[in-house]
C-alpha cells in the first residue's frame, strides 16, 4: 500500500514539474537506479512511472540514453510567425473585421502576425506593395501566410500568381481567404476559406424573384474576384429553377464613373431586380438609379453583399447577404495552423454559410 502511494506521489511530483516547465525539452530525468535508491522503491515501479509519464507524452524512453522531457509547456513553445496580405480597410470593409479577429485569435494562439500586408486601402496601391511585402516576408522566413488575392486591377492574375509562387518556393505554407488566385473555373492548389458565393447568389435571386421580380441585373466591377462568377453561377440556377431562362439575366460590369451605368426601362417599373457584388457597389447604383428618378423598392429592387457597417444607414436601407467574417478569420487560421503542424488532413476548401439581411430596399 505505502509503495502503491508513493509510486502516485512521484507520478504526480514529475508531471507537475515537467508541465510546469521545471524540467525542459530535451533534459534527462534522474535515472531509474537513482530513483530506486532516492524514495526506497524498487526499480520496477519506478520503470512504471517513466511510462506513464511516456503514455501522456511527456517523455520519451530510449534504451542506453535513458529517459528525455519531450513535453514544451506553452510559455515555451516557439512562438510561430505568419504574414498578412489582405485588403485594407479602406479597400474593404469585410477585411477590418477579417483582420481584427485574426489578430485577436492569433494571440490567443501564441501566433505573432506581421501585418504590413494589410495597410493598402486601394486596389491600386495594393498592387503596388504585394511583391514587396511578401518578398519581405520570405526573408523574415515566416512560417505561413495568410492571401486574399488581388482583385480589381489590371494583372491582378499574374501579382497573384507570383505572390503564391515566390511563397511556395520558400516552402511557406498558404492559406487563401474569400477567393482564389485563378478566375473561374480554374481552382489552384491552396487552401481556400470563404463564403459559399454560390449558395448566396441563389438565396438573393430568389429572394427578388419571391418579391416579384421578373427581370434580374447582376452589376459588378472590372477584374473582380473570382467570388463573383460563383455568385452568377448561383443567380442563374434560382432562375432555372424558378423555370426562367438564365439569358433574362443581365451583366453588367462598371467602372468607378457613372459613366457607363445601365439605364432602366420605365415599362419594368416594380418588376426589376439588382444584385450588386457588394454592398459598396450598390449604394454607387442606389445614387445613380436616385438621379435618374427611379424609387426603391417601388420601382426597383436592390440587394447586395457583405453587410458592411452603412448598409443599414443608406437613404434606403439596403438588403444584402452578411458575410461570417469572424467564422471566416477563424477557420483560415485554424487551416493555416493545420498546415504548420504537417497535418496531411489539412482541408483544400471550406465553404462557409452567410445570412440573408432583408431591409426596405427589397420590400
Amino acid at each position: 500500500m505505502a509503495e502503491k502511494f508513493k509510486f502516485q506521489s512521484i507520478l504526480e511530483t514529475f508531471r507537475k514539474e515537467i508541465k510546469e516547465g521545471f524540467y525542459i525539452p530535451g533534459q534527462l530525468l534522474p535515472t531509474e537506479n537513482e530513483l530506486s535508491l532516492k524514495y526506497a522503491l524498487s526499480r520496477p515501479t519506478i520503470s512504471k512511472v517513466y511510462n506513464q509519464l511516456e503514455n501522456e507524452g511527456l517523455v520519451r524512453k530510449k534504451a542506453g540514453s535513458g529517459t528525455m522531457v519531450i513535453f514544451k509547456p506553452a510559455q515555451l513553445k516557439e512562438t510561430k510567425t505568419i504574414g498578412l496580405l489582405l485588403p485594407g480597410p479602406g479597400e474593404s470593409e469585410i477585411f477590418e473585421i477579417i483582420t481584427d479577429t485574426i489578430l485577436r485569435s492569433s494571440q490567443e494562439k501564441q501566433i505573432k502576425c506581421l501585418t504590413e500586408g494589410s495597410a493598402a486601402n486601394d486596389a491600386e496601391l495594393r498592387k503596388i506593395l504585394l511583391i514587396k511585402v511578401c518578398q519581405s516576408y520570405v526573408e523574415q522566413k515566416v512560417d505561413g501566410v495568410l492571401f486574399s488575392p488581388l482583385e480589381r486591377a489590371d494583372g491582378k492574375d499574374n501579382i497573384n500568381e507570383k505572390v503564391t509562387d515566390m511563397l511556395s518556393k520558400a516552402n511557406i505554407p498558404v492559406v487563401l481567404i474569400d477567393r482564389d488566385i485563378y478566375d473561374f473555373p480554374k481552382r489552384s492548389k491552396y487552401p481556400l476559406i470563404g463564403l459559399d458565393n454560390y449558395k448566396a447568389g441563389y438565396e438573393l435571386a430568389l429572394h427578388l424573384l419571391k418579391a416579384g421580380c421578373e427581370k434580374l441585373f447582376f452589376i459588378y466591377i472590372k477584374n473582380s474576384a473570382a467570388s463573383v462568377k460563383y455568385r452568377i453561377l448561383g443567380i442563374e440556377s434560382a432562375l432555372k429553377d424558378q423555370g426562367i431562362d438564365t439569358s433574362t439575366l443581365e451583366l453588367y460590369q462598371i467602372g468607378r464613373t457613372e459613366n457607363n451605368l445601365p439605364v432602366f426601362d420605365k415599362k419594368m417599373s416594380g418588376k426589376m431586380g439588382i444584385i450588386c457584388a457588394n454592398d459598396a457597389t450598390a449604394a454607387f447604383i442606389m445614387q445613380s438609379l436616385r438621379k435618374q428618378g427611379h424609387k426603391i423598392p417601388e420601382e426597383i429592387k436592390i440587394a447586395g453583399f457583405d453587410d458592411i457597417k452603412y448598409a443599414k444607414h443608406l437613404y434606403v436601407p439596403l438588403t444584402t447577404y452578411r458575410q461570417p467574417c469572424e467564422l471566416i478569420a477563424e477557420t483560415a487560421l485554424e487551416a493555416l495552423d493545420s498546415k504548420l503542424i504537417g497535418n496531411p488532413k489539412a482541408p483544400i476548401t471550406i465553404l462557409l454559410e452567410g445570412k440573408l439581411i432583408e431591409r426596405e430596399s427589397t420590400k
